[in-house]
């Protein structure tokens, strides 16, 4: 009998037992499938990280190149600029090796130079009629040119001539030696002429139309004891002269006169005055 008995127990407490059990397995399966599915997530998500850091470090590693080639292109345009620019460049200025002077002197520097005119204006005259025109020549010069321009003369034989003095006009030097080229449309002439009062500078016949220029070179004053020379030329509608001389006599030419020998004339005369330094 107490075996009977006891044994539905042990079967309600066996078959309790089993039920715990296997609920209790459910439980763990679902856990574990759980963690099987998380684990699986986070591989998946650990390998969806390389591959984004695998591509962020592509895309840097492509920047870094591409930063790379741009700065070599950078270096090369700069390098190239460089050399245009030294190519092209202005050598440092070595005055009387790639920069002229004046006068010998340099044009480096931060003073100014000085320029002088080629020759000063003195004096301007007019001549008309059968006045004389004079210019006093000062030893502030070197030498002198007087410069004849629309010379107009009238009569039927004319001529220009200048005088020279050595006294301030008191006297004129009639020792003047020179020689005259006479050149005209269809004939040439050569006059040698001695101990002479003036010099004859222009010979022609003249209308109101028909104008003349000349000019006269006196290298005066000069040094105690030396010749005075002088030249000049003359251009008319028909002819042109030339011609060169000196002064017998050591003196220095101190006024020169220049006046019609024949006829009369008008027109302007400039004394310009120049320095040899």
């Amino acid at each position: 009998m107490g075996t009977s008995v006891a044994s539905p127990t042990i079967l309600k407490q066996n078959s309790g037992a089993s039920k715990i059990g296997t609920a209790s397995g459910d439980d763990l399966q679902t856990k574990l499938d759980s963690l099987a599915a998380a684990d699986s997530a986070l591989s998946d998500a650990i390998g969806d990280e390389e591959t984004a850091r695998a591509a962020a470090d592509s895309a840097l590693s492509d920047a870094i190149g591409d930063e790379e080639t741009a700065r070599e292109a950078a270096d090369s345009a700069l390098a190239d600029s460089i050399a245009a620019l030294d190519s092209a460049k202005q050598d440092n200025l070595v005055s009387g090796d790639n920069i002229k002077t004046i006068n010998g002197e340099s044009l480096l520097g931060s003073e100014d130079i000085e320029i002088k005119p080629l020759g000063e204006v003195v004096a301007v005259n007019t001549l008309s009629g059968d006045g004389v025109s004079e210019f006093s020549l000062s030893s502030d010069y070197d030498y002198f040119e007087i410069v004849i321009y629309g010379l107009a003369g009238s009569g039927s034989t004319t001529y220009l001539v200048a005088q020279l003095s050595s006294d301030d006009g008191a006297t004129w030097r009639s020792d003047l030696q020179y020689m005259r080229l006479e050149v005209a449309s269809s004939s040439a002439s050569v006059n040698n002429a001695t101990s002479q009062s003036n010099i004859q500078l222009l010979s022609s016949q003249f209308s109101s139309s028909s104008l003349a220029s000349g000019k006269l070179v006196i290298l005066s004053p000069g040094p105690s004891g030396t010749r005075t020379f002088f030249s000049f030329s003359a251009y008319s509608h028909d002819r042109n002269q030339y011609g060169g001389g000196y002064t017998a006599g050591d003196a220095t030419v101190d006024k020169v006169r220049i006046a019609p020998g024949a006829g009369t004339f008008s027109g302007t005369m400039v004394l310009k005055g120049y320095k040899n330094e």
